[in-house]
């Protein structure tokens, strides 16, 4: 977490050499729709669903996942947006995969 938020705080100059989507990430979101904890929506996103606003706010209130809450905090949902994303996508595949 701690190279990400370096990441972050650098406004996206400093490097990041190696960065993926967790491959268990789709099995997670599988399960949380089958749960009705979120959904897609028209736009290929997911939503959370009243069910899974009511179980993420038994996270925040909890003591678990503490660091993990604080991460989630910090990044927030405007600083890693979709356009980011793509961002950051471009940038690492420029240096690290066309230019090896």
């Amino acid at each position: 977490m701690n190279v990400m938020r370096n990441y972050i705080i650098s406004n996206y100059k400093k490097e990041i050499e190696v960065w993926n989507i967790e491959p268990a990430l789709n099995r997670a979101l599988q399960f949380a729709v089958a749960d009705g904890l979120c959904e897609m929506t028209s736009t290929k996103k997911y939503k959370l669903t009243e069910k899974g606003e009511s179980f993420y706010n038994s996270i925040i209130e909890s003591e678990s996942f503490t660091k993990e809450v604080e991460f989630l905090k910090f990044v927030g949902k405007n600083k890693i947006t979709d356009s980011r994303i793509d961002e950051m996508t471009k940038q690492w595949k420029l240096q690290y995969v066309e230019n090896k």
